[in-house]
């Protein structure tokens, strides 16, 4: 093998790289990647089908605690990607919460997920280093909107939460409670979960 790469001009080589990368191209264009990995002990290389997405700006409102366990709305926007090979999501958000110490601070988190039927969850954790927070959003398709709860770390109280969360298109009058958007959906209090040591 070696006395044949040794036996090729300079000019075959490089036009045999450039019909090559040519194909990778023509393939990348037409869906397919080429990767390499490696799965359990064996390292493979191959092409996999590029996965197409749409993207969507949403907002999602939710309850949580403050610093004296009192129930409070904020919200978040988020960049959702809906891909189409296997229901899978992937987004990422940004909105305010309160810190350990009961102050608002800004937070970033990232999220991925899955569309099955009619529900949508979605696991998270905070895009900080190292990760402050994670939790999962649970949520039930509602007409234009999805509804159900969030499940994670409250940072004020450092205890475990179930709180009702809507995802929705529209963001909400500055003006109107969240009480009062979506009564049904808020009028549910923050749970404080109470976990097991063992």
């Amino acid at each position: 093998m070696e006395k044949i790469f040794s036996s090729l001009t300079p000019a075959v080589l490089i036009t045999a790289l450039l019909i090559l990368g040519m194909l990778l191209g023509l393939l990348y264009w037409g869906g397919e990647l080429f990767v390499c990995g490696r799965y359990e002990n064996e390292f493979f290389c191959g092409f996999k089908k590029k996965s197409n997405y749409k993207e969507k700006e949403m907002f999602g409102y939710f309850n949580t605690l403050d610093d004296q366990k009192k129930t409070v709305c904020m919200s978040e926007k988020l960049k959702l990607k809906f891909y189409d090979d296997d229901n899978s999501i992937e987004s990422s958000s940004k909105g305010q919460v309160h810190n350990k110490d009961g102050k608002r601070k800004d937070n970033k988190w990232i999220q991925k997920g899955f569309i099955h039927g009619n529900i949508l969850s979605l696991a998270y954790i905070t895009d900080d280093s190292p990760p402050t927070g994670s939790g999962v959003y649970y949520l039930v398709h509602n007409g234009s909107e999805r509804v159900g709860y969030w499940l994670g770390l409250d940072f004020p109280t450092r205890k475990m939460v179930q709180c009702p969360y809507v995802l929705t298109q529209n963001e909400k009058p500055k003006d109107q409670t969240c009480e009062k958007k979506w009564p049904e959906i808020f009028k549910e209090k923050c749970t404080i979960l109470h976990m097991s040591n063992s």
